[in-house]
């Protein structure tokens, strides 16, 4: 019998541990999460913001999924480190060092936006939107019309198209580094830097490099992303753009230790974007590696 962890809820997390238990009941398979609750479906975290759907249809599975199919799911347990040689991944459940022997790792833990190194970045009514809680946590603030979000990517559109169209007053700034994709219809585009957060007990405006003043209800930063993989340094191994390189079985330069989902790229292809969809399809291709090998 196999003792299997997987660190990360994720889609790719979640996916791997339901596919390899539906194959195999024998394994050991621990699934570790640092948030409060089941593996949940990120796309349609808007839809609950703005009461579209209720909280237990985000999630993946109902609440006794993981009991039921004898899967040790952890939450919320924060991994602060791994150590290859002994195969031991060190966690930390509260105030309590909880440790988990493995024989193979799995390494899901996706990536996160941060906030940049602005005044005001850490006001009320400023968001990275990385998690359910962040969203709870916007909620009340799009009671007012206007939202601005900083950003220039496929994440940034989509959340500004999702705004507009739930009637919001949406300001993208974006540097111009890359085109937008047109239309972006009712999205005010503004082609700048936040240099500034202004407000006095939470963000009521923005200050843009060239000195402008906007005011907003809700300021969304979108811009940079990092890896939560604090807990791999010094592990060995291998890293590039702040993502965990893999082979073509999604393995890692460390024996029994693989990455998928957000946080992997293959070695040849570290700008590849992945979609929800994609993301599945390679935990149940690396769930499917693992059985046969």
């Amino acid at each position: 019998m196999s003792r299997i962890v997987i660190i990360g809820a994720s889609a790719a997390g979640h996916t791997l541990a339901a596919k390899l238990r539906e194959a195999n009941k024998d394994n050991s398979i621990t699934l570790i999460t640092e948030e409060s609750y089941l593996a949940y479906d990120r796309r349609m975290l808007l839809d609950f913001v703005f009461g579209l759907i209720k909280e237990k249809e985000l999630y993946l599975c109902d609440k006794d999924y993981y009991r039921d199919n004898n899967i040790n799911f952890l939450s919320p347990v924060k991994v602060t480190g791994l150590n290859p040689q002994k195969k031991i991944v060190y966690c930390r459940d509260n105030e309590k060092s909880v440790n988990f022997n493995y024989d193979i790792l799995i390494i899901c833990s996706g990536r996160r936006f941060i906030l940049p190194q602005i005044e005001g970045a850490r006001k009320p009514g400023v968001f990275n939107l990385n998690s359910l809680d962040d969203y709870k946590e916007l909620a009340p603030y799009l009671i007012g019309d206007t939202v601005c979000l900083a950003g220039n990517n496929k994440f940034s559109w989509d959340m500004a198209r999702a705004l507009a169209v739930r009637k919001k007053e949406v300001k993208l700034i974006a540097v111009a580094e890359n085109p937008i994709p047109q239309p972006l219809e009712g999205i005010e585009v503004i082609n700048s830097q936040i240099t500034e957060v202004i407000g006095e007990s939470q963000a009521q405006a923005i200050r843009l490099k060239e000195g402008k003043l906007i005011g907003v209800a809700a300021v969304i930063f979108a811009e940079e992303l990092k890896s939560n993989a604090e807990f791999v340094k010094g592990a060995g191994l291998d890293i590039s753009s702040d993502y965990i390189l893999v082979d073509n079985r999604m393995q890692t330069n460390i024996p029994d230790v693989y990455a998928c989902g957000q946080i992997a790229r293959y070695k040849d292809s570290i700008n590849e974007e992945k979609s929800w969809n994609g993301i599945i399809q390679e935990a149940q291709s690396l769930a499917e590696t693992l059985l046969t090998s």
